[in-house]
């Protein structure tokens, strides 16, 4: 994999949302790129302050018993 092939992949890597093949070769490419991981850990700090970015709602009580009604 390349810096410019990694750089494409970045988000879905720290959101793991890529394949295991995807993974394993980023995570290959990471072990030897020092600006790659860098890039990653920045990332990452993002991904952390996400959930903290919007405030939390409260569904209302009949959502879960309409979403189970739908599946039925």
């Amino acid at each position: 994999m390349t810096c410019e092939e990694f750089e494409e992949l970045s988000g879905a890597y720290v959101l793991d949302a890529i394949t295991p093949a995807e993974r394993q070769a980023a995570e290959e490419h990471l072990a030897t790129c020092i600006r790659c991981t860098r890039l990653m850990q920045e990332f990452r700090k993002v991904v952390t302050l996400l959930p903290l970015s919007i405030p939390q709602v409260n569904p209302p009580a009949t959502l879960k018993s309409r979403i189970l009604a739908r599946i039925e």
